[in-house]
């Protein structure tokens, strides 16, 4: 069983006009390899994931409840080796060609048994031929809320 992830609000920091950066990043640094910490903020922390990307951190995003963001973080040693991770990317509310670029650089990381599950507001159709000539296959699924889901592994 997991441990119960470590939870951080920071709402009332940025209402406020307070950086949560480094409350966050204090955190994180005593973060033990198998905990977790649990984001909240009122608006995806696209810009964030991105920087702990960098510093060996994995983000998992999702839209909880209105407004309200959750981020699943974790270090990146921390997940099991017996499986390859998948890599969640949420590209929704971008501009062309904002996510078809973000995929592109995330496939980088992607292992060779992952599998990079892309979220997106369009079918990506100028994705696929670029997935073709880098040796990946995608498949695009509509869901639900009228977004897309885009499943990309190596071939």
């Amino acid at each position: 069983m997991s441990p119960k992830p470590v939870i951080i609000d920071v709402r009332e920091d940025l209402r406020l006009g307070r950086d949560p950066f480094p409350r966050i990043m204090q955190r994180l640094d005593a973060l033990g390899a198998h905990e977790t910490l649990l984001l909240v903020a009122p608006a995806q922390p696209v810009a964030l994931i991105e920087v702990l990307a960098e510093r060996g951190f994995i983000a998992t995003p999702e839209q909880s409840v209105g407004d309200e963001w959750q981020a699943r973080i974790s270090r990146r040693e921390a997940l099991p080796r017996t499986a390859a991770p998948a890599i969640e990317l949420d590209a929704r509310r971008l501009e062309p060609p904002q996510p078809m670029m973000r995929i592109l650089e995330a496939l980088e990381d992607l292992a060779p048994d992952g599998e990079l599950r892309a979220r997106t507001d369009r079918r990506p159709m100028h994705l696929y031929p670029m997935l073709t000539a880098r040796g990946f296959n995608g498949q695009t699924e509509e869901q639900p809320d009228g977004t897309f889901l885009t499943r990309i592994r190596h071939r």
